[in-house]
Formats: C-alpha cells, sequence, structure tokens
C-alpha cells in the first residue's frame, strides 16, 4: 500500500483487464461491428462470448467506458506485430503464402451534401475566407470576405427562374470565387516568411489555404467546364467535396 493511500478507495478499486482479454473483446467489436455499449451488453447477455474473453461471471464485465478506454490503448504498432504473426502462423500451416493482399471492396457512404456546382463553389469560398480572416486578424494579411455574397449568388442559383438567371448568377460567384482565391494565393508568402512569435500558427494557416487551394481550383474549373461550356466531367475527374476530396460516385 502506497504511502497515504486511502484504505478504502484500494479495496474499493476494480483491477485493470488483462492484454489477452482486451484483444479477444476488441476481435468481438470488430467482427460484429458493435458498437462499445451493444459490446459491453453481449459480453454480459452472450453465453460463448465472455468464455471467449476469459470472463467467468457476467459481473466481471466492465462497462462500455472502461471497454472504450482499453480498447483504444492498443496502438497501431501493436496491431501491425499481431498482423505478423497471423500471417506467419497461416503461413506455416499452409493457409496463406503472404504475398497477395486481399482488401475489402465494401464501399462506405460519405457525409456530404448534395454536390452541385454552385455549392461546392460556396464550399471553397467559406473555407478559403475562414482561414483568411483568421489569417487577417493575427497577422494583418489583406482581406475581403465575400462569404455572405457568395450565399446569396449560391441560393439565387437554387431558386432561379431560368436558365439565364442562373448562368448570370453563376457568373457572379465564380468572380467571387476566383477573388478569394486571389486573396489566399497573395497570404501564402507573408504568412510562410512570417518569424514572429506566431510563426507556428502563420506555418499553419499557410498549409491549411495549400489545402484548400488547388481544390478551389479543381472546382472552379470542373464548373466552367459543366455549366459553360457544357461538357460532361468524367467521373475520375469530378470532385464532389472539398472537405472529402477522396469520395467517388459509385453508379
Amino acid at each position: 500500500m502506497q504511502k497515504g493511500a486511502h484504505p478504502k478507495r484500494l479495496q474499493l478499486s476494480r483491477p485493470g483487464l488483462p492484454a489477452e482479454i482486451v484483444l479477444r473483446s476488441t476481435l468481438i467489436k470488430q467482427m460484429n461491428g458493435f458498437s462499445y455499449e451493444q459490446l459491453a451488453f453481449h459480453l454480459a447477455d452472450s453465453r460463448t462470448y465472455p468464455r471467449f474473453c476469459g470472463f467467468t461471471h457476467p459481473l466481471e464485465v466492465p462497462g462500455k467506458s472502461a471497454l472504450a478506454y482499453n480498447i483504444k490503448r492498443i496502438s497501431g504498432e501493436t496491431w501491425e506485430q499481431i498482423n505478423h504473426l497471423l500471417v506467419r502462423y497461416a503461413h506455416v500451416k499452409g493457409v496463406e503464402d503472404g504475398h497477395k493482399l486481399r482488401i475489402d471492396p465494401t464501399v462506405s457512404e460519405t457525409n456530404i451534401h448534395h454536390p452541385t456546382d454552385n455549392a461546392l463553389l460556396f464550399d471553397c469560398v467559406k473555407a478559403l475566407a475562414r482561414i483568411l480572416a483568421r489569417a487577417h486578424e493575427s497577422f494583418g494579411v489583406p482581406f475581403r470576405n465575400r462569404s455572405r455574397r457568395a450565399k446569396r449568388r449560391h441560393m439565387a442559383i437554387v431558386n432561379a427562374k431560368n436558365q439565364a438567371q442562373r448562368l448570370q448568377r453563376y457568373r457572379e460567384l465564380l468572380k467571387i470565387t476566383r477573388e478569394t482565391i486571389r486573396y489566399a494565393r497573395q497570404a501564402l508568402e507573408p504568412l510562410r516568411q512570417d518569424a514572429g512569435l506566431f510563426a507556428g500558427l502563420a506555418r499553419q494557416l499557410a498549409d491549411r489555404l495549400d489545402h484548400y487551394l488547388p481544390l478551389a481550383e479543381h472546382v472552379v474549373a470542373q464548373t466552367q467546364r459543366r455549366v459553360f461550356h457544357g461538357e460532361s466531367v468524367p467521373a475520375d475527374e469530378k470532385l464532389v467535396s472539398i472537405f472529402k476530396p477522396h469520395t467517388d460516385i459509385i453508379r
């Protein structure tokens, strides 16, 4: 007992989970797609899961918070070592030679709004404007925020009564987006060269601009092709979200 420790607190404390139990619980969670709450329920309610994990009584099963705490402590390096051991065992047993990698082709949905051209342009203005506003406030970078004007043009396109109105609003929204891109381009060098007390923040803002600028330019070019030239942009060239640029359209 540690000096000064409260005896009752030591008696009431619960022992930690052994690594094997944590690993086995994680396998059950992943194989079934359980949440931590569902995992805690099934470990206490099932007959086979507790036995597989090493629990001898339902009261031994920890709650969802304790399970989450322990499972999240398994590092990526640990999973890599486990994977190596499994591949080596499969190779010895003749089940797998380890020369090919099988991947799960299951498509998962990304949380994005409907990817219309006007909505994407508005996203570009918003994303760049947030960063530039911070750069203007902290480092005096020149910037005029056009987010409200971009939102009005975005909604005008949605509610346009005819194609002529829609195209005019698109021209105005493209002009606002290009203006915001110019502000972002001009802000990069001053932010990169800042050597003051908050140079780290300046570099961070510059990195975020570097991330969104090519995406915004892609959206501008894509809109120009689709709306004004009537092109059908191929799926592999189409950007449907600047916040989740890896998203593809699955037909």
